[in-house]
């Protein structure tokens, strides 16, 4: 199923859940958009916390994110940004409280968030975090529109990747259609739930993946090691956005996608890539969590 809707008019709670702000205007550029939005914005302390990288300690973060959950007046919860730490919150509270029913919204480093909720049934989006969405270089205007109606509910029914972009140069390295649950996110967050109670089933999902600053072998290793893993073995497909700035350490090495496919070599199953999904300023919204479909040179959602 799809994300819950959040309309206008909504309680929306905006924590720092991962690192903080980068600078003095993130947090009321933020606030100011989803205002412009019109939602009721209910800032968390976290916003206000630095702990050196992170945003706060990993047990005060967990406990506002705890009580924010429990709270019957907060409708949907949207993350500062990403960066490092959303990991460490998943020892520290009950996670089944993030499939209580309220939207969620993140990526990058909330990946892990966003897969714990899938494993315990729910999906949230996976949308840029609103200091990168109210910062013009980070996101394009088609960027915020899909996220706004992602959040809205607007997507919800007949969702098409292509119709939804106005089209994007998909590349289908291994054809074929596939269906199933769409997983995953940033690739680095996700390899870390590996060996946790917080990595879904991969049972006939679509595994879709991005990243930002990691070179060529890195990704391949990272994709070799969920393999290595047995992780790969049961999925249906694979669904590539973006990768930015993994360029080849040396000129005519292999890109980004090469390597990812590389790992991947003599698993027949489908793939697509290209998706407008990632790290970059063009970036949009996919439910991770819901029922995907690879279909041609398209990804469907339910």
């Amino acid at each position: 199923m799809m994300p819950p809707p959040l309309p206008p008019g909504s309680t929306v709670a905006l924590l720092a859940m991962s690192s903080p702000a980068r600078e003095e205007r993130d947090v009321p550029a933020a606030c100011a958009l989803l205002e412009s939005w019109g939602y009721r914005v209910r800032p968390g302390a976290s916003l206000g916390w630095i702990d050196d990288y992170l945003a706060g300690t990993p047990e005060d973060r967990a406990r506002e994110l705890a009580d924010t959950l429990a709270d019957p007046a907060v409708d949907g919860v949207l993350f500062l940004r990403g960066g490092s730490g959303a990991g460490q919150l998943l020892a520290r509270f009950d996670t089944r409280a993030l499939a209580r029913g309220k939207c969620l919204g993140g990526y990058s480093d909330l990946t892990a968030l966003l897969n714990t909720l899938a494993m315990h049934g729910g999906s949230a989006w996976h949308l840029p975090t609103t200091a990168a969405l109210a910062t013009p270089e980070k996101a394009t205007p088609a960027t915020v529109d899909a996220a706004r109606r992602a959040l809205a509910g607007e997507l919800a029914g007949g969702y098409s990747l292509r119709r939804l972009t106005g089209g994007f140069a998909a590349e289908r390295p291994v054809p074929g259609n596939a269906r199933g649950r769409l997983l995953g996110g940033n690739l680095t967050v996700f390899t870390t739930l590996l060996g946790t109670r917080h990595l879904p089933d991969p049972e006939g999902a679509i595994l879709f993946l991005e990243d930002i600053n990691e070179p060529p072998y890195r990704i391949d290793r990272m994709l070799t090691h969920l393999g290595n893993a047995g992780y790969l073995d049961r999925l249906a497909g694979f669904a590539f956005g973006g990768f930015t700035a993994c360029d080849p350490p040396k000129p005519g090495g292999r890109t980004a996608l090469e390597a990812a496919l590389y790992a991947l070599r003599g698993r027949p199953l489908p793939v697509i890539a290209g998706l407008p999904a990632g790290h970059d300023a063009t970036s949009f919204p996919l439910p991770i969590g819901a029922v995907a479909e690879i279909d041609g040179d398209d990804l469907l959602l339910a």
